[in-house]
């Protein structure tokens, strides 16, 4: 129902919907957005007496952790955020999770590419050595930074990551990680269905959800 993603991303949401047509209840398939591209997005959409599945609101609580996290909590590693990139927030995140190694991003995407110096805190209690990992992710997300930044414990699960996509809180397909393609995943229904409850807490007509480990540990990724 897009015409052209690229003016969608650029800002012409209007150009990018020229041909959506009216009255309709309309569902975006398409590249990830972010929550005010998807905003742009849905005005255009109404604009033309349409409307989508998905509201904005609903996409950024499915995009940005502060808007899943708390419905997950006890599904996934714990995790402290700031608004914008206070680096006094930053260090009261470090402070919160008190000892071991943690991973941050922000409210959006982490820069795991680039592991080793702009995601991985080995020991929160190293302050000089975390505000360079912050600095540095700073300079990798550059203007795609989202909302602040987000503390997580790290932890090691056991097994490979997968995707599984969830339409108004059921179960509809289950795959493999982008990152791991070729690695299907080993994983019962019964493990799924314990993601079942948390997922639907959220309140979204559709949900892509990362996991790995058993029991399993979840995020949520996006709204459509």
């Amino acid at each position: 129902m897009v015409d052209d993603h690229d003016a969608l991303k650029a800002g012409r949401a209007s150009e990018a919907v020229r041909r959506v047509p009216g009255d309709h209840v309309a569902v975006y398939r398409g590249w990830l957005l972010t929550s005010s591209q998807y905003a742009a997005f849905a005005n255009a959409v109404q604009a033309r007496g349409s409307k989508l599945r998905t509201s904005a609101e609903q996409y950024e609580a499915a995009h940005e952790l502060p808007g899943w996290w708390q419905s997950l909590r006890d599904r996934t590693p714990s995790a402290c955020w700031t608004t914008g990139p206070d680096p006094e927030g930053f260090r009261r995140c470090l402070a919160e999770l008190e000892t071991g190694p943690a991973v941050l991003r922000d409210y959006a995407k982490s820069a795991k590419h680039d592991w080793e110096t702009a995601c991985y805190i080995p020991d929160v209690t190293d302050l000089d050595a975390a505000d360079r990992v912050a600095q540095r992710f700073l300079e990798v997300r550059d203007t795609a930074f989202t909302g602040g930044f987000v503390v997580r414990r790290f932890e090691a699960f056991i097994g490979p990551e997968l995707r599984s996509w969830w339409v108004d809180g059921e179960l509809a397909l289950v795959g493999a990680h982008p990152d791991t393609p070729d690695v299907q995943p080993d994983v019962t229904a019964h493990e799924l269905a314990e993601l079942r409850d948390p997922l639907r807490a959220l309140g979204l007509p559709f949900v892509t959800a990362t996991s790995s480990g058993t029991p399993m540990a979840v995020a949520a990724r996006r709204g459509r």
